[in-house]
Parts: C-alpha cells; sequence; structure tokens
C-alpha cells in the first residue's frame, strides 16, 4: 500500500518502520503567514501510484500552493524507500536551481 514495489527487502523495511498510529488525511492544515510562504520556492513531487494520498487528492494540494516545480514520480506513497536516488536528484536539482 505504502511503497507500490514487490521488493522483499523494501517490504521488510516498511513493516520494520511502520507505526501505529491514528490516520486522518486531509483533516489538519499547516499554516504560514502569506507573505513568508508567497517567498518560498516550492516543489511538489507528486506520486503516481500513492495508495494513501491519491493523485487527484495531491494534484488539489498542489493547486493550492502553486509551486514552482512540479514532478510525477512513478512511486507509491514513500519514493524515498524505494526510488530514493531518482528523489535525491530531484529534490538536488530543485535547491540547485533555486538558491
Amino acid at each position: 500500500m505504502f511503497a507500490f514495489s514487490n521488493s522483499d527487502s523494501v517490504k521488510k523495511e516498511v513493516l520494520a518502520l511502520a507505526v501505529n498510529e491514528p490516520a486522518a488525511i486531509a483533516d489538519g492544515k499547516v499554516g504560514y503567514a502569506n507573505e513568508a510562504f508567497s517567498k518560498l520556492k516550492k516543489l511538489y513531487v507528486y506520486t503516481e501510484y500513492d495508495k494513501v494520498i491519491s493523485l487527484s487528492s495531491q494534484q488539489k494540494i498542489g493547486a493550492s500552493i502553486k509551486p514552482d516545480v512540479e514532478v510525477v514520480m512513478e512511486t507509491g506513497h514513500l519514493p524515498m524507500l524505494t526510488k530514493p536516488e531518482a528523489l535525491a536528484k530531484i529534490i538536488d536539482g530543485f535547491v540547485s536551481n533555486h538558491r
């Protein structure tokens, strides 16, 4: 569900890192002062096969924050686990180009 991967090692890592906590999707909002938030450069990484937050929900979130760069990864909810090098390259490229 989280990883969109058939790798046994990924499945074991997800289970090892899992915590039992209540999930409340989109119930809470993070608030920033509009002036400060508008000055931040923003990257949104969409996860195409996410079973936790649908792509359409991610797109609504993205539209609300108006990112400078949008990237779609062919991963589930945890690209930092299933495709860490690709995610790091995306983040590094964004940071390098938006200093």
